[in-house]
């Protein structure tokens, strides 16, 4: 998988959870696809996380966020789920 990443090929149902490139994230979901735009091509894209579908890449962001928060490094978990029961 990661070898079809380097080449930019495409891999279907495949979510990627990335460093934002916009300030007001902490992490952005895309799907892998959408990555491989023109828009996205000059962008430095860290990928921090890959799942198997948005739901997994949703669990995989809180999962982040959650260890982010127990080591300290984010506060005010709540405001990152706004509009997720949590």
């Amino acid at each position: 998988m990661f070898h079809r990443i380097r080449e930019r090929k495409p891999i279907p149902f495949l979510y990627c959870v990335v460093l934002p490139f916009w300030e007001s994230a902490v992490l952005e979901i895309y799907e892998y696809h959408e990555l491989l735009s023109d828009l996205y091509e000059e962008k430095e894209v860290v990928i921090v996380g890959l799942a198997a579908g948005k739901e997994d890449a949703l669990v995989l962001v809180r999962r982040i966020i959650d260890d982010l928060a127990s080591e300290g490094k984010i506060e005010n978990v709540e405001w990152y789920f706004c509009g997720e029961e949590t």
